[in-house]
């Protein structure tokens, strides 16, 4: 069955202003502290997430549909950039004294989630206030309250008769979803047989410690001990069996159990890597292949001179991991040599427990090769201060190609879309590195600034990281992306910010009206690009959609490669010497953005 995890907005999502309480502006957009990286850590768990809110009065002149989507659009961009997206929105837009029934903690506007098709005992709701804990119990959900006081909180459930609806109250999001993610991770089962009755309990995560260990089998409880401790999970057997027969059934039974127990602490599987491991042990060498895929796949290959180490028949060591491949519903391999039929056995299991360690983590990102500079690599020489001109950059300080490492930077000014654009380079099979390093981005062959954002605040982050007159020094292609671009121009008036001078244009609002009538700000969406030139739209043709979550932009100027129209025409690209920009998404345009940056990666 489906879950959900209903998400509340204002104080749990983005800040509540306290005067008010209404985010009617940019300017009142601020997330809650670690809500986004709290989000983002869920983001591989088996859960549909669904932002549920009360907004008063949306839609009247209390609260204009248009002071509130502009604020709302955004957040859900940036939101989106990090890679997290509502599966659905559930907005309620009546005021509290109407009582209406759709109005939190009623559950008028959970219809479809109310049908049976939901496992809601297994879902949660996370909110800031007693309501949304109300609502949890009302739905049959698991509750979480967000507050940084955690006796306030406990003391708001009491009074307002919450308490028994909540399963947590927690000071931050970082706790929020250290508590989901172990609890989807945990799982603990009961097998019985007529020849066996197996409890087993297993953290993926390893947060419980070590537990007992009791199959009736010494050497067998000293191998899946092994499991615990180099798999770095908490497992805990309590078996019995009909040991009086033989040890078939208690051996075959734990590894059924042990692999559905992964099985399930895995859940959807999404954000695990795939990887083996090779062990040596004094004399014997043990091989793992483990791949969680979904497809069953068993392949064994090693053999034992000896019938029994310990209790513990050794023909029974291959049925063992053939039961476990088989439940966990995994493909398997392992393979071993050596004399020593003890240290063999063990080996093996260290090896599947090792690899296992390896499979349940996020996959790890290659190493990006970065070669030292031959020449000089400090920034002596550097003035504050950014060329207007079109002439040589007075601050450009030149490498030659066998000076740059060969790859491609993307700056980190603690603002921007750098997952995205980081996925987007994967995708394009381009080395890269995420770097506010100067060093490193003087040697870079290629440097993109991204965005999302306000344009004073990421002007400040680049002053604050000295980045402001590195910027404009590179030599190297260079290409800005959304406020990125904005930043490479001479000013915008989104903050009265002055920017970096690169483009001779300034950055305007988009008008919200028309001759025709008002004009939705943001532009969101896509929409065509035309008066294409220069080598970024080589491939492209005239016309083609592109991807904008945008309220600025810049003016016409020579310096544009390529236009759009919305409310005004303005400049969708600029190029200026080794300097370019887009004001679309290149990263979230389809094949035509992913074109675009191909043709940039080519750029010398």
């Amino acid at each position: 069955m489906k879950k959900a995890l209903f998400i509340d907005r204002d104080g749990t999502l983005i800040v509540e202003p306290p005067v008010d309480r209404q985010v009617d502006s940019l300017e009142k957009l601020r997330f809650v502290p670690g809500a986004i990286s709290g989000l983002r850590a869920l983001s591989g768990l088996d859960f549909e997430l669904v932002l549920a809110t009360n907004q008063d009065g949306l839609g009247t002149p209390s609260f204009p549909e248009a002071t509130f989507r502009p604020a709302h659009e955004r957040m859900l961009a940036t939101l989106e950039g990090e890679g997290v997206r509502f599966d659905d929105q559930l907005i309620d837009r009546t005021f509290e004294a109407d009582d209406a029934p759709t109005r939190k903690p009623r559950t008028g506007m959970f219809g479809r989630y109310l049908d049976g098709s939901y496992d809601l005992a297994a879902s949660y709701v996370v909110g800031d206030r007693p309501t949304d804990m109300l609502l949890a119990r009302n739905l049959g959900a698991r509750g979480i309250l967000l507050a940084p006081d955690e006796e306030a909180g406990r003391r708001a459930l009491r009074e307002a008769g919450a308490e028994a609806a909540c399963a947590l109250v927690a000071p931050s999001w970082e706790r929020i979803a250290e508590f989901i993610r172990r609890g989807e991770r945990s799982v603990t089962l009961t097998r019985r047989t007529a020849e066996t009755q197996i409890t087993l309990t297993l953290d993926l995560d390893g947060r419980s410690g070590a537990g007992r260990i009791a199959s009736g089998i010494g050497f067998f409880d000293h191998m899946l001990a092994q499991i615990a401790h180099h798999g770095g999970v908490a497992l805990s057997v309590e078996a019995t069996g009909d040991l009086w027969v033989d040890e078939h059934h208690t051996v075959e039974d734990v590894g059924i159990v042990l692999g559905e127990a992964v099985d399930r602490a895995l859940g959807s599987k999404a954000g695990i890597a795939r990887y083996g491991f090779v062990l040596p042990m004094d004399d014997c060498r043990a091989m793992a292949l483990i791949d969680f895929g979904g497809r069953i796949g068993f392949e064994w290959e090693a053999e034992f001179r000896r019938e029994r180490i310990g209790e513990l028949p050794t023909e029974m060591l291959r049925h063992f991991f053939h039961s476990f491949a088989c439940a966990a519903r995994c493909n398997l391999q392992i393979a071993a040599k050596g004399d020593n039929d003890h240290h063999k056995a063990e080996a093996i299991f260290k090896a599947f427990a090792r690899a296992l360690r390896r499979a349940l983590q996020p996959p790890r990102r290659r190493p990006r090769r970065q070669r030292a500079p031959q020449g000089r690599s400090d920034l002596q020489g550097l003035r504050t201060g950014a060329a207007h001109g079109r002439g040589p950059h007075p601050l450009r300080l030149r490498y030659s190609q066998q000076q740059r490492s060969p790859m491609t930077a993307i700056i980190d000014y603690d603002t921007g879309n750098l997952r995205s654009v980081a996925e987007a380079l994967r995708r394009a099979g381009a080395e890269f590195t995420v770097t506010a390093d100067p060093a490193t981005l003087l040697r870079a062959e290629r440097v993109i600034l991204p965005g999302v954002g306000e344009a004073s605040s990421a002007m400040a982050r680049l002053r604050e990281k000295g980045l402001d007159t590195l910027v404009p020094a590179l030599t190297c292609p260079v290409l800005g992306i959304c406020i990125g671009m904005q930043l490479l121009c001479r000013s915008s008036e989104e903050g009265d910010a002055a920017c970096l001078g690169i483009f001779p244009t300034d950055v305007v609002r988009l008008p919200d009206r028309t001759a025709d009538g008002p004009l939705k700000v943001p532009h969101m969406g896509w929409d065509t690009v035309d008066m294409l030139r220069g080598p970024l739209f080589e491939g492209i043709d005239a016309q083609t959609y592109v991807y904008y979550v945008h309220s600025y932009a810049p003016r016409l100027c020579d310096a544009a490669i390529a236009t759009t129209d919305y409310g005004m025409r303005f400049s969708a690209a600029l190029a200026r010497d080794n300097f370019f920009g887009t004001q679309f998404h290149p990263e979230k345009s389809g094949a035509a953005g992913s074109r675009i940056l191909r043709n940039f990666l080519t750029l010398k």
